[in-house]
């Protein structure tokens, strides 16, 4: 069960045990009694705040404005419950048959739906008013280019870690916590903060009752699945440090209006085993024709080939990993990127690996010199990125394999190793250019 007690929507953090260390030190009315609850021990190392909490002033609170002084006096948000936090649910159709049985659909995954509630707390009632109005703005974002309008991530704890022994000289809460955090990607309310409840009485005769809020309000999740903390496998690894080899070309002279021949690594599908040579089966339907850039998979005279691999423990056995890939063209421009990956589970070598099994293929056809393309296989978005520039989609320059449209690369079985290659070409790759690779687990 998700740890309630922490939720951090695009860098707005709403820490339980914030609000309570607050209510603790004087930041709740004079009537309500808090207790230690919802604290999760090394929580407040992993944020920033190995010594505790002080004051909204002093911890740079995300709601503390020097020129609103309500803004000082109120305490924060004790998340009570929260539903709904992790994948969404699987749903299937079910058509029954008037002979009996049914018929199953498809079946597809529904958004999560998170249903938040929480008491605000503050010294007065000027202060409860100010932060339900901050809480509500802030949770509903801005649609400045880039921002909330496509939806934020939303952080939160799978479960709050076991607690460390205090007297152990070289704790890492960071590494403690690492393996606990999730992150539900495209998230936005759905439900705007509402007050469900007053706490207490409004008391006008000037002794300074001021009633708590019980406030309540929802987000979706564009992406079904949850995805846990990203984990780096190579960092900057030199594109001009691996094998470099000239492809032989075999000419041949097509007459104007005839097909090139197939090229020799080309792969094809082979015939069903039910398949009668004798009386073949119609033709199937002509296929939708895919727009092909020729700039793309081409292949290059001089090639140049890195390849990485990937440890078997980076993706669970039961979930799947996405891919996250990051190529710095250096200081010349990189033409012909070619990224095959293979499941190797026996630790084979590249060469001796089936160019046509392996599990997919993306092709870069240009990347500009200082230029950097990157790929994000958990927001599904690849950009290239150059310096004075706003980041560009990819697109243009983007494609799968020859003859099929580019789908992002997914590690579908978890515990097995896998060999990544980079295929660049090699007379125009700088001694600076760089590739990096990275995966993160999701859950579904």
């Amino acid at each position: 069960m998700a740890y309630d007690g922490y939720l951090c929507l695009d860098g707005i953090q709403l820490v339980s045990q914030q609000a309570v260390a607050y209510a603790c030190q004087g930041w709740a009315p004079d009537t309500a009694t808090v207790r230690d609850c919802c604290v999760c021990p090394g929580l407040d190392a992993v944020l920033g705040h190995p010594d505790g909490w002080q004051t909204p002033a002093i911890d740079a609170a995300p709601w503390y404005d020097p020129t609103e002084p309500d803004s000082y006096d109120f305490g924060g948000v004790i998340i009570q419950e929260v539903t709904g936090l992790g994948p969404g649910r699987l749903e299937r159709a079910v058509n029954e048959l008037a002979a009996g049985g049914a018929v199953l659909g498809r079946v597809r995954q529904a958004p999560p739906v998170i249903t938040v509630t929480g008491i605000l707390m503050g010294r007065t009632g000027c202060a409860i008013s100010y932060g339900l109005r901050w809480l509500r703005t802030a949770l509903r974002g801005s649609c400045s280019p880039g921002t909330r309008c496509a939806g934020a991530d939303l952080r939160y704890l799978e479960c709050c870690p076991p607690p460390l022994d205090p007297d152990c000289p070289d704790i890492d809460y960071d590494a403690h916590f690492a393996p606990y955090w999730r992150t539900l990607k495209r998230v936005s309310l759905v439900s705007d903060v509402e007050i469900i409840e007053r706490i207490g009485k409004r008391c006008s005769c000037g002794c300074g009752m001021t009633p708590m809020v019980r406030v309540q309000f929802a987000f979706a999740a564009g992406r079904p699945c949850a995805y846990r903390e990203q984990v780096t496998l190579h960092d900057s690894v030199p594109l001009a440090g691996g094998d470099t080899w000239e492809n032989c070309f075999t000419w041949v002279r097509v007459d104007g209006g005839e097909e090139c021949p197939p090229d020799e690594e080309t792969c094809t599908i082979p015939d069903p085993c039910a398949f009668d040579p004798g009386c073949p089966t119609p033709p199937p339907p002509p296929p939708v024709p895919v727009p092909l850039n020729s700039c793309i998979t081409c292949t290059p005279f001089e090639q140049a080939r890195i390849c990485l691999d990937v440890p078997p423990d980076v993706v669970p056995g039961w979930a799947q990993g996405v891919i996250g890939m990051s190529i710095y063209a250096g200081s010349l421009p990189l033409r012909h990127v070619r990224t095959k990956f293979w499941e190797n589970p026996l630790g084979l070598p590249v060469d001796q690996l089936d160019p046509c099994a392996a599990c997919s293929e993306l092709n870069v056809a240009y990347i500009p010199a200082w230029g950097t393309f990157e790929l994000d296989g958990a927001e599904q978005i690849t950009t290239i990125k150059c310096p004075g520039a706003a980041p560009a989609p990819a697109a243009p320059v983007l494609g799968g394999p020859p003859g099929r449209l580019f789908s992002y690369p997914v590690l579908e079985c978890g515990g097995l190793a896998y060999t990544v290659c980079v295929d660049v070409d090699g007379a125009s790759v700088a001694l600076d250019a760089t590739v990096s690779l990275s995966a993160t687990v999701r859950e579904c």
